[in-house]
């Protein structure tokens, strides 16, 4: 636009025909700045008066503009590497240039004062000013779970110590151990739950307790576990026996090893009975016969069975007596002793003697008077292998032969003696005597 002064008596610009036009810079300004605007009178005209132009300028203001700045997306848990931020800068026309980014506080670690703070600073450019903003955020913990690691052991009554755990959830490929050495993790796990205090056979809980653990940048979350406890197996083994020939098995029997510290079956609930058998055969020749114990029945609230050593059933030699009879003869005679003269004491199942040696010095016919033994041996029979056989001498007494003396037919004269008749007498008695003392 223009204006036209310098009028006088009252005159205006109505005199003036023609239109003004304009030159100069500010005809073609666009960016900030102060131009020239040159008006050009040469269409006009007005009678009286002449025309001189007279510059202005066109000033063109720097345009505002507004900065934002936000932080990437949340949620704002801690990483292990530093949250950052975006800025962008509107205005009217083409903005050149970026924000300058200052970031403030820990944009990285979990601090209780503080935060995390951007400014975004645009400094402006020909044609706009500049302008800023600023954000925030609070960086939370990370939240680790702590998991009890499942556990197992035999039986042994004695409760479960050696818990362990799983730590999970480390950002960034952090690790336990790094943490501890940097001083940023402390203290240690504990445990409670039923698996603190088990002992019997089962399945307990195992639970993490985190109360004594801090962390700069972590939380703590539990995940239970569970402690098996499985049944300690006991051995069944035979116990070894003896009997006689001819007896009756005793009982078969049993015992236990494999107990847990300070137990045996005498503090130990054990139900049922064992399954024993042993090898057929009853003769001693044959024997030991093999005794084998299975569980069978066998239960028991921490234990399981299985079997264990064989042993042995003896089956021992039965005394068997054999006696030979008492015998007799007459001086001179000759006894045929025989083999079946004698009794036994002892024989069982059937079986037999049926023929004994016998031999006795008073057998023989020279044999004098007086008492001899009759030795028994050498048994044969049936199942004698089963026995242990003592022989028990008879006696054989040799009684004395009846011997008749007859004195001889003599004469004499009448008055005469007869010493002959006295002397044969006295010899028939003196071998008398010496045949009864022998």
């Amino acid at each position: 636009t223009s204006s036209i002064t310098g009028f006088v008596n009252g005159e205006t610009a109505a005199l003036v025909t023609g239109t003004v036009t304009f030159g100069g810079a500010a005809t073609s300004a666009i960016h900030a700045g102060a131009w020239t605007i040159t008006p050009v009178t040469s269409d006009l005209s007005a009678t009286n008066y002449t025309f001189t132009p007279q510059n202005g300028t066109l000033t063109i203001d720097q345009a505002p503009t507004i900065t934002t700045v936000a932080f990437e997306a949340g949620p704002y848990v801690y990483r292990g590497t530093p949250f950052t931020a975006t800025a962008e800068v509107t205005g009217a026309g083409t903005v050149t240039g970026t924000p300058t980014l200052t970031y403030g506080g820990d944009c990285t670690n979990v601090t209780t004062t503080g935060g995390c703070t951007v400014t975004a600073t645009y400094a402006g450019d020909a044609d706009h000013t500049g302008s800023s903003a600023t954000a925030s955020i609070t960086i939370v913990k990370r939240q680790l779970t702590i998991t009890a690691t499942d556990a197992s052991k035999v039986y042994d009554g004695a409760p479960f110590t050696a818990f362990t755990y799983a730590m999970t959830g480390f950002a960034n490929g952090e690790t336990e151990a790094a943490l501890r050495t940097a001083g940023t993790l402390t203290g240690a796990v504990t445990y409670s739950g039923t698996a603190t205090s088990a002992t019997n056979v089962g399945t307990t809980t195992i639970t993490p307790v985190t109360s004594g653990l801090t962390a700069t940048n972590y939380s703590f979350a539990t995940q239970d576990g569970a402690l098996s406890i499985t049944k300690r197996q006991l051995t069944v083994n035979a116990v070894a026996l003896t009997k006689t020939y001819g007896q009756a098995d005793p009982e078969l029997a049993w015992s236990y090893t494999g107990f847990a510290a300070g137990e045996s079956a005498s503090n130990v609930t054990i139900t049922g009975s064992a399954s024993c058998s042993r090898t057929p055969g009853e003769t001693v020749t044959g024997s030991p016969y093999a005794i084998t114990c299975l569980p069978g029945t066998l239960a028991s609230a921490n234990y399981s069975f299985a079997a264990g050593t064989t042993a042995n059933l003896t089956v021992g030699a039965k005394a068997l007596t054999i006696t030979a009879d008492a015998r007799s003869k007459t001086y001179g005679a000759t006894l045929t002793l025989g083999t079946s003269a004698f009794t036994t004491d002892g024989l069982v199942n059937g079986d037999t003697v049926t023929d004994v040696t016998l031999a006795s010095d008073g057998a023989a016919a020279t044999a004098t008077v007086g008492s001899y033994d009759v030795t028994p041996s050498t048994a044969i029979g049936s199942g004698l292998t089963n026995y242990a056989i003592s022989y028990v001498t008879g006696t054989l007494t040799v009684g004395a032969k009846a011997l008749t003396i007859t004195a001889d037919a003599r004469s004499k004269t009448y008055g005469a003696r007869s010493e002959e008749h006295t002397s044969e007498l006295q010899s028939h008695l003196n071998l008398v005597c010496r045949l009864l003392l022998e």
